[in-house]
């Protein structure tokens, strides 16, 4: 019995593409493994991003911006409007496990949501540099 020429051409494309999508990934892999740290601050950022929507939110529900990252997880105030909880703890915490910190009024934007970085201390370069809403 012989092959049908279109069935092998398309089998032949399948692993081609299984290939080349093996490769690609296995690239992607390498630099998440070989730069975790930069890993983290790039999905730092996105994060402050992610809170920063959230104080949004926060601020549409309850006429006010949020005072601190509490304020986005509980309503220990008994704020009137507040439809949270707008984070999760997890969310609440840099890729180093810290607590975010949220400013109201910010010094540098009308709210200010700001990661210490690797060390948790203001300041500092590299992976411990802050990194904020407003950069």
């Amino acid at each position: 019995m012989k092959a049908d020429p279109q069935r092998v051409l398309s089998v032949i494309k399948i692993v081609a593409i299984i290939g080349i999508a093996g490769v690609f990934f296995g690239f992607a892999a390498i630099q998440v493994v070989s730069e975790p740290e930069a890993t983290k601050v790039s999905f730092d950022r996105s994060a402050i991003g992610s809170i920063t929507t959230k104080a949004s939110s926060f601020f549409s529900d309850v006429g006010r911006m949020p005072e601190s990252i509490d304020d986005l997880l509980a309503n220990a105030r008994q704020l009137n409007g507040w439809k949270g909880p707008y984070l999760s703890e997890f969310q609440a915490k840099n890729p180093w496990g810290l607590r975010y910190i949220i400013r109201y009024p910010g010094k540098h934007s009308e709210i200010d949501v700001i990661s210490l970085g690797a060390d948790g201390l203001e300041g500092g370069t590299g992976y411990n540099a802050d990194i904020g809403n407003w950069q």
